[in-house]
């Protein structure tokens, strides 16, 4: 009988990397559901019509939480077997991470929204005056006695005095569907966000509350213009992929 052949597992690599494959880290998305894919697309194919003109009506909003020490799991080193615990080896480790911090944002047509650092238990009745508080002045900015809303379906979102108050100011929800952080462009803006506050190195919370405040409000009106133009083509993704997820 003859025997077998193996194959090195370099020659796999070689082969593949002539067909024009290449080692990537896996992008990091939840599983979707059949009935899942299905919201998204409905959401997808009721808009997808929509005019730039409709989308400067659109308040992206979010809640967001900052590390002050994020984990990069990009980080690699070189050294040899045996050396993993050589000192010069060694990323440092921070009990928790050093702890972060909870932000509520907005953006709209007119760039960023007020960024509002919630140093409390976030519930419905904040939420609610974080909304009073701060709404009235980026319709303001728009020039628009209403607005549509894209905020994901957290409960907090939806109680029945946060309701009244969307009611009260004149609040369209869009009703995101679950799972759908692409089709909210707000969560490219905090990606912006953290990019630019990693760079900065605050080293305690406070500094961290100070940078991001400076950072968020440096962000362009290009920039998030440049979000908004990107819905359509979101929403085409998300109907070419049947509801499953897209690149964003």
């Amino acid at each position: 009988m003859e025997e077998e052949k193996q194959i090195a597992p370099t020659t796999v690599r070689d082969v593949a990397h002539k067909a024009g494959f290449k080692a990537y880290r896996p992008l990091a998305k939840p599983p979707l559901t059949d009935i899942q894919m299905g919201q998204r697309l409905d959401f997808a194919e009721n808009l997808e019509e929509r005019t730039m003109n409709f989308w400067r009506h659109v308040i992206f909003m979010d809640e967001t939480f900052v590390r002050l020490h994020p984990k990069d799991s990009r980080e690699r080193v070189w050294r040899q077997e045996g050396e993993r615990i050589d000192p010069q080896h060694l990323v440092p480790s921070i009990k928790y991470g050093g702890g972060g911090v909870m932000f509520w944002g907005c953006v709209s047509w007119a760039g960023v929204g007020p960024l509002v650092y919630i140093d409390e238990r976030l519930d419905g009745d904040l939420y609610g005056q974080i909304l009073m508080d701060n709404i009235p002045q980026v319709k303001d900015v728009l020039g628009i006695r209403a607005a549509y809303i894209v905020e994901d379906g957290a409960r907090i979102h939806s109680t029945p005095e946060v309701l009244d108050i969307k009611e009260f100011l004149n609040l369209r929800d869009l009703n995101l569907p679950p799972y759908s952080p692409d089709l909210n462009v707000i969560e490219s803006a905090w990606n912006i966000l953290k990019m630019r506050i990693t760079e900065r190195g605050p080293e305690t919370l406070e500094e961290l509350v100070a940078v991001a405040l400076e950072e968020w409000d440096q962000i362009t009106l290009e920039e998030i213009r440049n979000l908004f133009y990107s819905m359509p083509h979101r929403l085409s993704d998300v109907i070419d992929r049947g509801g499953g997820h897209t690149k964003y």
